[in-house]
């Protein structure tokens, strides 16, 4: 009689386990049908027309949409989940025999089947909501000179709210650390929370006042435009920090035995948790522009206003450059192909800290000397950084900075700024732009 009832409770589990991809197929291909790159279009005219009260509702109804499709997503998340606590339990209760073993395998393979495409169409939808939250943040942005003029930029604000946003982060952090999924789900939750928190009631505010300051302002404005810089940077890394919660918090609810879990706590395990980059040298315009030759060959950063950025096509390959202009209006040239420059929010009067490799004579520009800007090797820092780790992951839902640039840049007013990448499409890297390279 045992001998029957064991045999039945295999056969049972095993066809449930089966089930699984015929039950859930219909909601797989619904869900599959959000494309993020679909959503270029919806930002682009209230974005062109400053329409930022219809960029406001366009983005909340797609964050909403995002979260209940999430929503449903989570209860088959937990319905998967039982596949592999069933396979657990079938171990546990007929040994480890050869054919228990390959029945229990049975079971969990099918499961990771299903969570593997469940989490990559989770992803799709992380990355439409992270499309309606940089909309949301570009239209609050924009909103903030008529709302309000309360906020004063303090050079102390940014390295304040970055304290506040890196406590966030390292509690998530070390709960991967720990391999606790339970306290990383709730740290991850409060990180996106606090993360938009700060972004919206903290950053934008004196983040647009520096913008339309600078516009008015005559004369030099290196100091107001480093403030603007840092805040740029803030916002971006505020913008990330809510994709990580919200990724981390989902992935989190995973069986701890799981592929998917496993990979993200082990991306936790001997990594420090700081970014492992380290911008080159900063060199003055002034020297570049005397002695051009002197650092021929060498990795540097320069620093200052942005001026007109020019794109040429040969062929089918684009080319990007535009001067970088000190306070005394001397220039060098930055200069990068197959990308439009501009198309990450880094436009004419945006203050810069550009990273890259300087030549005497660019190709590029007619050998004209240039910075040819470096983009970031992720997969080299993600092995020495668990921020870099998140940011290599989170490639296909959020880019802090387009094309991984070696950038730091402010947020400035207007159709042409931080609402780029939405226009663009470039706010994430899509699967033909990997397929392209």
């Amino acid at each position: 009689m045992y001998h029957r009832e064991m045999i039945m409770w295999t056969i049972n589990n095993i066809e449930s386990a089966l089930a699984v991809r015929r039950e859930t197929a219909p909601s797989f291909e619904v869900w599959a049908k959000v494309v993020p790159a679909r959503l270029r279009a919806t930002f682009l005219e209230p974005i062109q027309a400053q329409d930022w009260s219809t960029l406001t509702t366009v983005a909340r109804t797609e964050i909403a949409a995002r979260r209940s499709d999430l929503d449903q997503m989570a209860a088959l998340q937990q319905h998967i989940n039982q596949r592999f606590q069933q396979a657990d339990d079938f171990a546990a209760l007929f040994g480890t025999g050869a054919e228990t073993r390959q029945q229990a395998k049975k079971i969990r393979d099918n499961a990771e089947a299903s969570a593997k495409l469940l989490n990559e169409l989770a992803e799709n939808q992380f990355a439409s909501m992270m499309a309606g939250v940089m909309a949301l943040t570009v239209a609050r942005f924009n909103q903030q000179p008529t709302m309000s003029r309360k906020s004063a930029a303090s050079k102390d604000t940014p390295g304040s709210i970055g304290k506040e946003l890196l406590a966030a982060k390292r509690a998530v952090y070390q709960a991967l650390q720990s391999a606790d999924l339970v306290a990383a789900w709730a740290s991850a939750g409060n990180l996106a929370g606090e993360a938009a928190t700060l972004l919206f009631e903290k950053a934008l505010p004196p983040a647009a006042l520096l913008s339309a300051r600078r516009r008015k302002a005559g004369g030099d404005s290196t100091a107001d435009g480093r403030l603007a810089m840092q805040f740029g940077d803030l916002i971006r890394d505020l913008l990330e920090a809510i994709a990580i919660g919200r990724y981390v918090a989902w992935t989190a609810r995973w069986h701890s035995q799981s592929k998917v879990a496993q990979e993200l706590l082990g991306g936790a395990q001997g990594r420090p948790i700081a970014s492992a980059y380290q911008a080159p040298p900063l060199v003055s315009i002034s020297s570049l522009a005397t002695k051009p030759e002197a650092k021929d060959g060498q990795e540097l950063s320069i620093e200052g206003v942005l001026g007109d950025v020019t794109i040429v096509h040969l062929g089918r390959k684009a080319i990007s450059s535009a001067p970088v202009l000190d306070a005394r209006g001397r220039s060098a040239t930055i200069v990068i192909p197959y990308i439009k420059l501009d198309s990450c929010g880094m436009v004419p009067g945006s203050y810069v800290r550009i990273g890259g490799l300087w030549q005497k004579s660019s190709k590029e520009v007619n050998g004209a000397p240039a910075l040819m800007i470096d983009r970031l090797n992720l997969g080299d820092l993600s092995r020495r950084s668990w921020n870099d780790w998140m940011r290599a992951r989170l490639h296909q839902i959020y880019e802090t900075v387009s094309h991984n640039l070696a950038a730091s840049y402010s947020w400035e007013l207007g159709t042409n700024g931080p609402g780029n990448p939405l226009r663009y499409g470039v706010w994430f890297e899509s699967e033909d732009t990997l397929k392209r390279r």
